[in-house]
């Protein structure tokens, strides 16, 4: 049997096993527990390590995001012209208070997004005029697919529509070999002075600024001070008080037998009333001239010019259109305008 160091005996503390939790644990005995020093190195140090380890994957997520960026960057460049890449260029991200921000607080407005006009250029005035033509063939097409009545209700709540409207005519008109209204003015001032005319759908009325001679002006929408906003079916004139009657372009919308109408209450008996029109929106001449004389009228003299429009010239015979009952229904094809 072996006898008890007293050194080592219950109670005294073992140097081996001492050494060994200090090494392991810092600790000074096996139940010891860790010092607060130690503690506190080892959390510090697994802080830096998971730290570490998260800046390393938020710089790993950005330069993926940077490369999937550079490369649609890239393929977008490649379609794009030089003219493109500098209208891109000039889309800018703005606040409410104009100022360039990347970030804005919860609380801030809405962001607002704003296409500034390059300088000279072409692309810009190239894409502006494609846009500018598409809303004028959209308003044309409405305009022959509608009452009149219904037409003047629209440029009442926007009248803007009727600015980009006459725009766009007069981007076609410049297209033409020839102006109708230019024939109207020639023939309106071979008239006596005191002939009085009613110009129904006038636009700008340049019929009335071109000539002598008086000339009620009507159309959707009063562009200007010589022209009297109304319905052409429903004019601000009384019974037989006009000589001359005009339609130049202006036999839209769905109810041309009111216009018409409208045109035979006006002019006295022996006054003229002259159509000027697309010769594509005629089925036949002749069923239009036979139903237009069954309003009181009467054909004196008919020419195709510019190998697309067709003037029509008639006299009125009675003292009045029939009854709604006896008159036909005049109707004519859309003037529908073809994308360039």
């Amino acid at each position: 049997m072996f006898e008890e160091d007293p050194q080592w005996g219950p109670g005294s503390p073992n140097p081996f096993v001492e050494e060994l939790h200090q090494k392991l644990f810092g600790g000074t005995g096996i139940d010891a527990p860790f010092s607060s020093k130690k503690k506190e190195k080892r959390k510090r140090k697994r802080n830096e390590t998971d730290s570490t380890e998260d800046e390393s994957c938020k710089r790993e997520r950005r330069e993926t995001s940077a490369g999937v960026s550079g490369v649609l960057d890239e393929a977008r460049a490649q379609e794009q012209s030089p003219s493109q890449k500098k209208l891109r260029k000039s889309i800018s991200f703005q606040g409410h208070n104009g100022a360039h921000s990347s970030k804005q607080a919860d609380s801030s407005p809405s962001p607002q997004y704003s296409l500034r006009k390059p300088k000279n250029s072409k692309l810009y005035s190239k894409l502006s005029t494609q846009l500018e033509g598409s809303r004028f063939r959209m308003i044309n097409q409405q305009l022959y697919t509608t009452t009149g009545e219904d037409a003047k209700l629209v440029f009442d709540e926007d009248p803007e529509l009727f600015d980009v409207y006459h725009r766009g005519f007069a981007a076609q008109v410049a297209k033409w070999p020839e102006n109708p209204i230019d024939r109207v003015i020639a023939r309106v001032q071979t008239l006596p002075e005191d002939t009085v005319v009613c110009d129904f759908g006038c636009g700008e009325a340049k019929l009335a600024e071109s000539v002598k001679q008086r000339v009620h002006s009507f159309d959707l929408v009063a562009i200007n001070e010589r022209v009297t906003a109304c319905d052409m079916a429903h004019v601000p004139l009384k019974r037989h008080t006009v000589d001359v009657c005009v339609f130049c372009l202006s036999l839209m919308g769905t109810n041309v037998s009111d216009f018409i109408r409208e045109a035979r209450r006006v002019v006295r008996k022996g006054g003229e009333m002259r159509i000027y029109e697309v010769s594509s929106r005629f089925p036949s001449f002749d069923v239009f001239v036979k139903n237009v004389e069954a309003f009181g009228f009467k054909l004196v003299f008919r020419e195709e010019f510019s190998k697309m429009f067709v003037e029509f010239v008639f006299t009125a015979v009675t003292k009045q259109a029939g009854s709604d009952t006896d008159l036909p229904l005049i109707s004519l094809k859309p003037c529908v305008y073809k994308r360039r």
